[in-house]
């Protein structure tokens, strides 16, 4: 769930309103085999890791030493990817040396992949456990703007839980966020695919629970979608349900 939290706070500086635009010519299925495998190349863990070396040297400095990182691939198709790495490094960001934590999204278009953008840069100190500096598309963004939002999502994850005890209410625990999270996602995935004016891809983040009617439930969350190569973004409210078995369903996209 921390992971989450850091992916709300990252895009809740980035949501601009979502345009319309034509979808590209559709690729022959060789054309669409021949780019996903250089999609697959282009995201390797290794190639990643060069570009995660690239950032740290810029910020934390030529001398810096990485203790250890977790590399995640968050979307790949074969226009845009982008990937996530969490880790340790010695090194001196803003003056300050010392060992810190970071989180750090990038984002890299297949066809030119050398064009790799920083989408973002989260530095905390690891034994403050206080964030010290932010970049957020290019931009520092004041670190103590960053821990009140946190806090205020803390506050509200609280005043949720709360709230979610009513007996005739279902519970919407974390990991259950995360579920709806993933039949959100699935949901997009199914309805690009069956539809001729498609995004080329889409990614579901910042899900949160807005409010519970027996076993249905409101949430708001962020939709990152990619078309003729462009990012748009947008705030939606769903409807998902809790089935018998503990999964969760789309009632509603909310588009």
């Amino acid at each position: 769930m921390k992971k989450i939290l850091l992916m709300s706070l990252l895009f809740s500086f980035l949501l601009v309103g979502v345009g319309c635009s034509n979808k590209k010519k559709e690729l022959t299925i060789e054309e669409q085999i021949a780019r996903n495998e250089l999609a697959e190349k282009i995201m390797s863990k290794n190639r990643c890791a060069q570009i995660r070396d690239i950032v740290l040297e810029k910020y934390f400095g030529k001398d810096c030493k990485l203790q250890k990182s977790h590399f995640t691939d968050l979307s790949k198709n074969y226009d845009y990817g982008e990937f996530q790495d969490e880790g340790i490094v010695d090194g001196v960001i803003d003056g300050k040396n010392g060992t810190f934590n970071f989180t750090i999204n990038v984002s890299v278009p297949i066809t030119s992949p050398d064009d790799w953008e920083l989408e973002s840069l989260f530095v905390k100190d690891k034994d403050k456990k206080h964030y010290v500096y932010a970049i957020v598309q290019g931009k520092w963004k004041d670190p103590k703007e960053i821990e009140r939002t946190i806090s205020s999502i803390s506050s509200e994850e609280s005043d949720a839980t709360s709230s979610s005890t009513s007996e005739n209410n279902v519970y919407v625990s974390d990991d259950d966020l995360h579920s709806i999270e993933n039949a959100l996602q699935m949901e997009w995935d199914i309805s690009n695919a069956s539809s001729a004016v498609g995004a080329e891809s889409s990614n579901v983040f910042k899900v949160k629970k807005e409010s519970v009617n027996g076993n249905e439930v409101t949430v708001s969350y962020s939709l990152r979608s990619t078309y003729g190569g462009q990012k748009k973004f947008v705030d939606l409210h769903g409807v998902v349900k809790k089935n018998s078995d503990g999964s969760w369903s789309v009632v509603n996209l909310g588009y």
